[in-house]
């Protein structure tokens, strides 16, 4: 195209603002049509909306002139008078039905025709009409609705509903109407699990290293809490779609947070200052993008006005390049929710106070080396630990079918819950088995995770175990895992205890966990305070084996401590078993996590912090 002179400069980006709300408008007499959309069945409402616009008066024409005219749209009834709770947020009662009516008040006869609808026919009310539909128990999902009328004057309609609950009329809100084409009335709720195919290839962790480094998105942004609260908090970016953070990242110009709008500040001695400002009684306070506060007095002051872009660098996404840009948005967009619970107890949530604390006090496993030992007398040196181990720490998470009711021994969903989470780390590498492992999956494995009760356990199973432990292999046994049916004491003799039906105990409920003198040293449950209470499922009067095995904590069951996990040493092979893990609000409470996640970097000779990035993503806890 051929640039005019003094044209305005072009983008080739344009940005669209739209919704699907509204309703569609057809009306004939004869040859003549017209067509049309309106933002709201209220006419008066409509006309308030659209006589600023040119669309209103072929409209007005249409409602003054007679013949048939008709409204087509889709309704969405849902919460009428009761509010949106927090997404994933649960409440505790179960609200009775709501059954909403519609009121159509018109100057001519309407026919109303609406699927799930009871429809009172228009009857004459003063010197109009007054027709009604009644939707019984709503849903959360789309009532179509179609209003019909034969016009000989100027048609007037007026609309207003009322609840069961509550008989005083109320107005329609506009975002109740929907195009009667469109799809989706309601959109997909955003889960944990959503896949961005943009982001395969990225690492979470390194992408956190990024924001909290290199890319320096800290010095000025808070994530989870986490960073300076110079420009926006960028927590929410994890419900955001991926091309608006790119965006925002690559053209940070594009557009600007209203809240977050910085100003120019220019002295009287010609020195000016760029970033975000705030008053007091004589002076102005101006923080600019690395942090540093001005305070100028306002003697000095010459001009203040708002500046017309960001404060942020352009060129971040050019200076980290294709695959830390991955690896960076791969942190910002990853959101991982906690499991959907259909119990309408849930137990009570842990505080980020009690998070942190268990977190903050233990040892982490010293990494061996081949360094020769000090002569008597000769002063120690420092321990080595390593962040990250060089070679990828791989675990095998064994799974079955799921063997109980709601919320209760979901093995394929805890396995799909705890890779996704475990695998967001660098350089761990997580394999599923939905049966008894092969032997091939045993040589590619660091630790087993077994949580399923594998019933055909055989000495020959036992044996592949042994064989897995003496190269230094790990296990971790997680509830019912504990069970092998045709021969309890051949997996006790690899785990230390171990189920056997006819004998051993069970009860679900409040689980008080003392922890043992053992315990209080042990780096898996070192920080742990007494009691840790779990609802969840014990079990008790197990089937001992030959392994030798320490208790870390216990439950009082017919009135005597009985273990619930213990650890296990044997040459190179460790194991650790938790009896723990009946229902999925244990997995998604943080403490059991923290105790778990340890349990199996433990087992897998692994520093003991390796996981404590992921403790809570997806975890039921407050503030």
């Amino acid at each position: 195209d051929v640039k005019a002179p003094n044209s305005i400069k072009q983008s080739p980006d344009i940005d669209m603002a739209y919704n699907l709300n509204g309703i569609d408008v057809s009306w004939e007499s004869g040859a003549k049509k017209w067509t049309g959309s309106i933002p709201h069945l209220d006419l008066a409402v409509s006309e308030d909306f659209l006589k600023p616009t040119g669309d209103y008066i072929p409209f007005e024409q249409a409602l003054s002139t007679p013949g048939k005219l008709t409204f087509k749209t889709k309704l969405n009834l849902n919460n009428m008078l009761r509010p949106e709770i927090q997404p994933e947020s649960t409440i505790d009662y179960k609200l009775l039905p709501e059954d909403v009516t519609l009121v159509f008040k018109s100057s001519e006869p309407v026919t109303l025709t609406a699927a799930g609808g009871a429809v009172t026919p228009s009857a004459k009310q003063g010197d109009g009409y007054e027709s009604k539909i009644t939707f019984k128990s709503v849903e959360k999902k789309a009532y179509d609705l179609e209003v019909a009328a034969t016009t000989t004057k100027k048609f007037a309609l007026e609309v207003y509903y009322y609840t069961a609950e509550d008989a005083r009329p109320r107005a329609l809100q506009i975002f109740r109407f929907f195009a009667p084409w469109t799809k989706e009335v309601f959109p997909k709720e955003a889960t944990g699990e959503r896949e961005i195919p943009e982001l395969a290839g990225g690492n979470w962790e390194k992408g956190k290293k990024l924001f909290y480094g290199q890319a320096l998105c800290s010095s000025c942004h808070t994530f989870n809490g986490k960073g300076q609260t110079i420009g926006p908090d960028l927590s929410n970016s994890v419900y955001r779609d991926y091309a608006s953070v790119l965006r925002d990242i690559h053209e940070p110009n594009a557009s600007i947070n209203p809240d977050y709008v910085a100003h120019m500040v220019t002295l009287k001695n010609k020195k000016s200052y760029l970033g975000f400002i705030s008053y007091k009684k004589d002076s102005v306070s101006i923080r600019d993008a690395s942090g540093t506060r001005a305070v100028i007095a306002l003697k000095n002051v010459a001009e203040t006005k708002p500046y017309n872009g960001s404060i942020m660098p352009t060129g971040l996404d050019a200076m980290l390049g294709p695959q830390k840009m991955k690896d960076l948005l791969t942190f910002l967009l990853t959101n991982v929710t906690p499991a959907k619970i259909e119990h309408v107890f849930i137990p009570p949530l842990r505080t980020s106070s009690e998070v942190k604390a268990a977190l903050k006090n233990f040892d982490d496993m010293p990494v061996k080396t081949d360094a020769v030992k000090p002569k008597a007398g000769a002063k120690k040196a420092p321990v080595k630990r390593l962040a990250v181990m060089p070679q990828p720490f791989r675990i095998l998470w064994v799974s079955g079918p799921k063997d109980h009711g709601p919320d209760e021994h979901d093995y394929p969903l805890q396995q799909q819950r705890m890779a996704k989470i475990l695998g967001l780390m660098d350089n761990v590498v997580i394999t599923k088995a939905n049966a008894w492992p092969t032997q091939q999956q045993f040589d590619n494995a660091d630790v087993v995770v077994f949580y399923w009760n594998y019933q055909k356990f055989s000495e020959e199973n036992g044996k592949q175990l042994d064989a897995f432990q003496q190269r230094g292999g790990g296990l971790v046994y997680l509830h019912y895992a504990v069970d092998a049916t045709e021969n309890p004491v051949a997996l006790a003799n690899r785990i230390g205890l171990a189920w056997k039906g006819g004998q051993s105990k069970f009860r679900h409920g409040r689980l008080d966990l003392q922890f043992t003198p053992a315990a209080a040293t042990h780096p898996i449950t070192k920080g742990f305070k007494t009691p840790l209470i779990l609802e969840d499922e014990s079990y008790w009067v197990l089937t001992p084996g030959s392994r030798k095995i320490d208790i870390l904590s216990t439950s009082a069951e017919d009135n005597a401590p009985q273990p619930m996990v213990w650890v296990s040493i044997e040459g190179k092979g460790r194991v650790f078993t938790s009896i723990m893990g009946h229902y999925n609000w244990t997995f998604d409470d943080p403490l059991f996590r923290i105790m778990l996640f340890r349990g199996i970097l433990w087992a897998g000779h692994q520093p003991l912090d390796r996981f404590n990035d992921v403790v809570t993503m997806g975890a039921r806890m407050s503030n």
